[in-house]
């Protein structure tokens, strides 16, 4: 059935018809067989690849793959949790809940993540780890609503931060140890920290630091990010330190850094092929080479913005009867909105105040506004005698702005 689906990460098929596009099975199984055979417990990795390269589909091929062969593993996604005010404390929640129902540890064993489950929400639990000022930087004492719900003196710990890590290496050890795995390492993914706040983010890469990469846990981390944003989270909360600082913190945290290798040419075109077809269900040999060529032109190695692109035009194919604009030209105009977002958001503020201009006035204007990136003139500048006689009000007419 043609028309738009979205890429589903959780989705088996998904998972394989990205990592054709972005991933040799060698590059892979090289993963795998790194970290089956060459990493021992406790170890951070950090996998390092820009927004819409596959990272969060090469971490569900890994984790499926390693499930495969009966690894303990445990998923977690700190963006889901923005609203709690506190990743790590969700984090706490999320590992306290799979010990207890995926690997069936009990509640006394469990400890202080038994407690974490005594409460009811993930607010509650902030409260009874961090005494209502839920922070990581802050945790201190354990809150009444424990000692409350459990009716038992074991609430009253007097070292919060002590208890998390001796309870969470004697919990991976249990699991590692255990019949069913046999001495594996239980592998922890988290993913798209670079999506989240900063306060966030950071408190969750101190938090992996100083509490769960601890001596004697057999537990392995795999984190995928974008590391220039994760920097720039750092270097906008220390920014009286030298930049420098960043990748130093970085190299703390984290063991090893991969970097996520870039999308081929040959790759993108043929993502992009086989995208249009499922979209409009048959491949548009010219709309196919339209988008390839803007796509080379900008530099783009992102799926998500390709996706982006087609979805803008089959919209403006499918809602739009009569077509005023070429298929270039529609191309081109949305490959500048994803790439530049902030510079569109400019120009259209600009376009909304000069409705009867021709396209040329966007040349002008950006050539006068400090603000605008370079490399979005420069775009613009190439292009413009082609369309500049294109009246800015059609762009209205055809929901392109």
């Amino acid at each position: 059935m043609e028309g738009l689906k979205a890429h589903d990460p959780n989705n088996i098929s998904s998972e394989e018809e990205i990592a054709n596009y972005c991933f040799s099975e060698q590059y892979i199984n090289g993963l795998i067989n790194l970290i089956k055979d060459k990493i021992s417990p406790p170890f951070s990795l950090s996998i390092d690849g820009n927004w819409g390269t596959g990272k969060t589909h090469l971490l569900k091929i890994l984790e499926r793959k390693l499930k495969e062969e009966h690894y303990p593993t445990i998923w977690f996604n700190p963006w889901e949790y923005e609203k709690t005010n506190s990743a790590y404390l969700a984090f706490i929640n999320k590992v306290s809940i799979s010990f207890r129902d995926r690997f069936k540890i009990s509640f006394k064993t469990l400890g202080i993540f038994g407690l974490a489950l005594a409460v009811s929400s993930i607010d509650s639990t902030a409260r009874f780890i961090s005494n209502n000022s839920i922070s990581y930087s802050n945790i201190k004492n354990i809150s009444k609503d424990v000692s409350k719900a459990t009716k038992s003196e074991a609430a009253n710990y007097k070292d919060t931060i002590q208890e998390i890590k001796r309870d969470f290496v004697k919990i991976t050890r249990q699991i590692t140890t255990s019949k069913e795995f046999n001495g594996k390492p239980i592998i922890i993914f988290l993913d798209d920290l670079d999506r989240c706040l900063p306060k966030n983010a950071l408190e969750l890469l101190e938090a992996l630091k100083n509490t769960f990469n601890v001596k004697d846990s057999t537990a392995i981390f795999i984190c995928g990010q974008n590391v220039d944003i994760t920097r720039g989270f750092i270097n906008s909360e220390y920014p009286s330190i030298d930049v420098k600082y960043a990748s130093n913190y970085l190299k703390k945290i984290f063991d090893y850094s991969i970097k996520m290798p870039g999308v081929t040419k040959e790759q993108m075109k043929t993502f992009i092929g086989s995208r249009i077809t499922e979209v409009f269900g048959s491949l548009d040999h010219e709309l196919t080479n339209i988008i390839q060529e803007f796509n080379e032109e900008v530099d783009n190695r992102s799926l998500r913005v390709i996706d982006k692109i087609i979805s803008g035009y089959f919209f403006y194919n499918s809602v739009i009867e009569e077509k005023s604009l070429d298929i270039k030209f529609v191309i081109f105009w949305l490959f500048f909105k994803e790439i530049w977002p902030e510079t569109y958001n400019i120009v259209l503020g600009e376009i909304m105040k000069e409705t009867n201009q021709m396209f040329g006035y966007i040349q002008k204007l950006m050539h006068g506004n400090a603000k605008i990136d370079k490399n979005s003139i420069k775009y613009i500048d190439k292009h413009n005698s082609a369309f500049n006689a294109i009246p800015l009000k059609s762009l209205i007419e055809v929901n392109l702005l």
